[in-house]
């Protein structure tokens, strides 16, 4: 497989989106339960929502970037996109 193939940007996504977005939503699920004062053990569980949702939501950010930026080739001196209907645009530096 290429190493800047979509399928290898989406996998790398799904991971990068999926451990920050559990960072974050454990950070912000354990704020939250002790803010509004959960009781119990129903406190895991809430936390526990809290990040898979997080984690979800960040995952599919990232997949959408990468499928975004999938046409986006680094050529020499500048940026080249391909959109898949025969049509280029180039974005380089002076003289390119």
């Amino acid at each position: 497989m290429a190493r800047d193939s979509c399928l290898s940007r989406i996998t790398a996504g799904v991971a990068v989106g999926g451990a920050v977005g559990g960072a974050v939503g454990a950070v912000y699920g354990t704020y939250e339960a002790i803010r509004y004062k959960v009781p119990g053990l129903l406190k895991i569980r809430y936390i526990g929502q809290t990040t898979l949702g997080s984690a979800a939501i960040f995952a599919n950010l990232e997949v959408l970037t990468a499928i975004g930026n999938s046409g986006k080739v680094w050529h020499g001196g500048g940026w080249r996109f391909h959109s898949g209907f025969g049509q280029e645009l180039s974005f380089g530096l002076a003289g390119n």
